[in-house]
């Protein structure tokens, strides 16, 4: 698996994508070539004080450069094998399918309260092969106050929350599933990649 980083101003961010995840999307997929390529790709932002970094992970390699700032890489990373304990950092898009008044079709429904989130991570992470440390004593877990991502282009608003923490790896075939692909929702707009570090 290839692992690039995307650095940007925050004006180049805007001038990249407007803030518009579906803009942002295709934007990365661009990188990728031209429609009939090959893409595999899931991504992460961090936006920092003086310039934002987007962390692209895929297991084919760019071919084009970005329109807008720097791109460095590939660094090649082991998705396998994963043991121990890790420290991780990922977005995610907290909400559950629910049927409403005994219809047959589910209504996603973004998670407000900050036990309902936890719980929604907590149960993602289990089955995706880790477990996260939640013991009052010992847990690093921290939950970013959700906010609502638009976009202009599809016309709907993206559920977001940022956490970190510590978690232990206890199904290695899982977990490198997960790894590779992400978990929970709307991996295509920048949610679900995780980020692991010791």
């Amino acid at each position: 698996m290839l692992l690039y980083k995307l650095n940007l101003t925050h004006e180049e961010y805007i001038g990249l994508c407007s803030n518009d995840f579906e803009l942002l999307h295709k934007a990365i997929w661009n990188l990728f070539g031209n429609k009939g390529s090959k893409r595999d790709f899931i991504y992460r932002v961090e936006h920092k004080k003086d310039f934002v970094d987007i962390y692209i992970q895929s297991s084919y390699k760019v071919v084009y450069s970005p329109k807008y700032g720097r791109i460095f890489g590939p660094k090649e990373i082991e998705t396998d094998n994963l043991e121990g304990f890790f420290n991780f950092a990922v977005t995610l898009n907290p909400v559950v399918d629910k049927t409403i008044n005994g219809s047959k079709k589910s209504k996603r429904i973004p998670l407000i309260s900050y036990g309902d989130i936890k719980e929604y991570i907590v149960k993602v992470f289990e089955r995706n092969g880790f477990k996260i440390d939640t013991n009052p004593d010992t847990s690093t877990l921290s939950i970013g106050s959700c906010t609502r991502n638009y976009s202009n282009t599809k016309g709907f608003y993206i559920n977001t929350c940022e956490v970190r923490g510590t978690l232990c790896v206890v199904d290695s075939i899982k977990s490198a599933e997960a790894f590779k692909k992400g978990v929970g929702k709307e991996k295509i707009y920048g949610y679900g990649m995780i980020c692991l570090t010791r």
